[in-house]
């Protein structure tokens, strides 16, 4: 960079062409690295779906299962993601499930891998406080789950198990914050609590976080990620079908459910509940796979957090166990290979391509963050009822650069990028355009040039978290510069060709 006269990326003009030998570090290396714990969450997660199955529907049923694991594409978009959502998903699952055998075999030490389970979803998400009602919820499945003079025996030990996962959950949360309350170490500066719990609130919620403050019953950063988390959610602005609200949208987790999952799953797991509520036998079981998918799901529809299809992943695994009820045994061993032989290749299928229309397959490889299925037009048509992480996180960055150079197009363009990346990294030199790239310098409209080419997210495209005026602002501009629409990057970066100057 001395080049330009400067140490510092951010002092460089943002149309300037950098080597990738000029940064520092290697986004792509330490990503990379970064990603590795991740997908391993992931694998285990795989692990447990297909182990809970088995016991359910044996070997047919589990294959099942965790073929819809392994090619949805919610979960092979997020599982490479450094995030919080699939690591959650997999502990909240792996406690359900030990919770279950612990109540089903109980023995000295069973309940370790309960303890860890929770300890871990605590300390991975702030989500986890779901886990008050859910596991009162599995401990009550269990007491029905048997004759009524063995009720109280169960009562006894459901109560046992949700102590012990208190306690796990409390000790796990302290660990993990090195067993110390204060956040800053040797330092009495206090975090900004007048911002996360302003002194004037009021209700339950402030008055457990004051009582935990000063009793000092969790660590201080801890307590103020679960207020800060808790602000952050409220009067989120949201977009679904066109439409913006900060207030949220009642159905929105149903409709991301319907279009984000492959139109097979969903027949699998509707067969697989047909199953169970035929079979008498199984409708205890269904309960167990149930429960807290219903609590998480009603906490939810509750919620005015409508950013993301991901924050309801942790219904996936719950439910592709009970797709594999649609290949457990029918009294043919022969018949359940063949269900679950044609439900692994509809899986696949149905992950990989997209018949929207039927005349035009889209192959959503590698853009796994962009699938839609047919009913929402597939990821050609996605992005016009879903945004922000259903459909653009900044991941087309790349793309967007592949895209530039196959086109011998090495000019700045003007760039509104919904992301943190450094596209100089990539080789994109690029005028900010208002709304863009938070952490550069932003140009006016009128610096883009005509002919020229501009190259916008999707998130920005549809001014999620614009105000009116600017989104009014994109409007007019888009029609005043004569932007004719060349291409879409990634399925998620919208590239168009300006031809008139103004």
């Amino acid at each position: 960079m001395a080049r330009y006269g400067a140490t510092r990326i951010s002092e460089v003009p943002t149309d300037a062409a950098l080597a990738k030998a000029d940064f520092r570090n290697d986004p792509d290396l330490l990503f990379a690295l970064a990603r590795v714990p991740l997908i391993a969450l992931a694998v285990g997660l795989g692990l447990l779906i297909y182990s809970w199955s088995r016991e359910l529907h044996g070997p047919a049923g589990a294959l099942l299962s965790l073929a819809l694991f392994w090619f949805s594409p919610s979960f092979l978009a997020h599982a490479p993601l450094v995030a919080t959502d699939v690591g959650f998903t997999a502990f909240l699952f792996a406690a359900a499930l030990f919770f279950r055998r612990e109540c089903r075999r109980g023995g000295p030490g069973g309940a370790a891998p309960l303890g860890w389970a929770v300890a871990l979803a605590f300390a991975s998400k702030f989500s986890a406080i779901l886990l008050v009602f859910a596991l009162p919820a599995l401990a009550l499945v269990h007491v029905l789950d048997g004759p009524a003079p063995t009720r109280a025996r169960r009562a006894e030990q459901g109560l046992k198990l949700i102590a012990g996962a208190g306690l796990a959950a409390a000790l796990g949360v302290w660990l993990i914050y090195g067993l110390r309350y204060s956040a800053s170490p040797g330092s009495a500066a206090s975090l900004p609590w007048d911002q996360a719990l302003p002194p004037g609130e009021t209700g339950l919620f402030a008055a457990i976080v004051r009582l935990a403050r000063r009793l000092h019953l969790a660590p201080e950063a801890y307590l103020f990620g679960v207020c800060f988390a808790r602000v952050r959610s409220v009067g989120r602005a949201a977009f679904l079908l066109g439409r913006h609200s900060r207030e949220g949208f009642r159905w929105f987790f149903p409709l991301a459910f319907a279009v984000k999952t492959p139109l097979a799953a969903l027949v699998l797991m509707a067969a697989g509940l047909v199953r169970c509520v035929r079979h008498r036998e199984r409708r205890v079981e269904l309960a167990w796979l149930l429960a807290v998918p219903a609590i998480y799901l009603a906490a939810a529809l509750g919620a005015s957090l409508n950013i993301g299809h991901r924050h309801i992943l942790p219904l996936y695994p719950f439910l592709f166990v009970l797709a594999g009820g649609a290949a457990a045994p029918w009294g043919n061993r022969r018949r359940a290979a063949r269900i679950a032989a044609g439900g692994v290749l509809a899986a696949a299928l149905g992950a990989l391509v997209v018949f929207a229309p039927p005349w035009r397959p889209a192959v959503v490889y590698p853009d796994f963050l962009a699938y839609f299925n047919e009913a929402a037009g597939g990821p050609r048509e996605g992005w016009r009822v879903l945004a922000d992480s259903d459909l653009d996180w900044g991941q087309g960055l790349k793309s967007l650069a592949a895209w530039l150079q196959k086109r011998g197009i090495d000019e700045p363009i003007a760039l509104c990028y919904f992301g943190t990346a450094e596209p100089r990294y990539y080789g994109v030199r690029y005028r900010n355009m208002p709304g863009g790239l938070p952490f550069a310098p932003q140009a006016g409209f009128e610096t883009a040039r005509a002919p020229g080419w501009l190259a916008i997210s999707d998130t920005n495209l549809q001014g999620v978290y614009y105000d009116e005026p600017l989104r009014e602002e994109w409007r007019r501009f888009l029609e005043r510069s004569g932007a004719e629409p060349a291409g879409i990057a990634g399925r998620s970066i919208f590239v168009y060709r300006l031809t008139a100057s103004f």
